[in-house]
């Protein structure tokens, strides 16, 4: 490994997305998982998924009149990140009598009101596995959102750091890249997606040793550069993690 990656693990990375060897290495992964090909240069190495959040948020977030989608209950990070930024919360509920399941229809009227409100909603963000819920989306509910977020013109923020503490068969997990890549081609070439997932939340993760990733789906190249420039900012993800 170290003779692949081009630096010791004491220096910067020679690439502010990470090593490309381990970048190759989550391609691999999520190829494997999902059935669908990754681009390990869409892939950015982060210090744990909370580095990535704050990425997305910050790429995301321009003034108060920029909203983000947030689910309710919802993990603070998000909450907080988006106000330091500046940005709106407007928060989503999860249905506790049907297993926190996502109900599209009340996320639409919250987009709508928020919209009448002045706001512009730009991104939408989804724990799933969820927590503090622990709730688990099932393909359906994930095709819903997808077709929502497409509607709407809102970018996808997929947190899936909790894939490896699912413990029941009954409802196992589903990442939101394959269910997107299984929807009609003005869908699935078009929706623009931030997907986060991270090795410190696993069974296996050690926590302290924050390493992470956020990868990007139809994103225009153009942002897509703005987005690197972002993140050379600062300079390269721990290299251990």
């Amino acid at each position: 490994m170290l003779s692949q990656m081009g630096t010791p693990i004491g220096a910067y990375t020679s690439c502010s997305r990470g090593y490309k060897l381990s970048r190759q290495k989550i391609a691999e992964l999520i190829e494997r998982r999902d059935g669908v090909k990754a681009d390990p240069d869409k892939i950015y190495l982060t210090n744990g998924a909370t580095e990535a959040a704050n990425l997305a948020i910050s790429f995301l977030i321009r003034d108060e009149n920029d909203g983000l989608l947030l689910p309710s209950p919802n993990y603070p990070l998000y909450s907080a990140k988006l106000r330091l930024a500046g940005g709106s919360v407007v928060e989503y509920p999860l249905t506790e009598g049907e297993h926190w399941t996502i109900d599209v229809e009340r996320v639409e009227q919250r987009i709508l009101a928020a919209q009448k409100a002045g706001k512009c909603i730009r991104g939408m963000v989804v724990v799933n596995p969820g927590n503090p819920t622990g709730h688990v989306l099932t393909r359906p509910n994930i095709q819903k959102i997808i077709e929502l977020c497409h509607k709407h013109s809102v970018l996808l923020v997929a947190d899936e750091g909790f894939k490896e503490n699912v413990y029941s068969r009954k409802r196992p997990f589903v990442s939101f890249r394959n269910v997107l890549n299984g929807m009609p081609s003005q869908i699935r070439d078009s929706l623009e997606m931030f997907t986060l997932d991270t090795v410190s939340n696993g069974m296996c993760g050690e926590s302290g040793l924050r390493g992470g990733y956020i990868e990007t789906h139809n994103i225009d190249p153009a942002v897509e550069a703005q987005m690197y420039k972002l993140r050379t900012m600062s300079i390269c993800s721990n290299t251990v993690g």
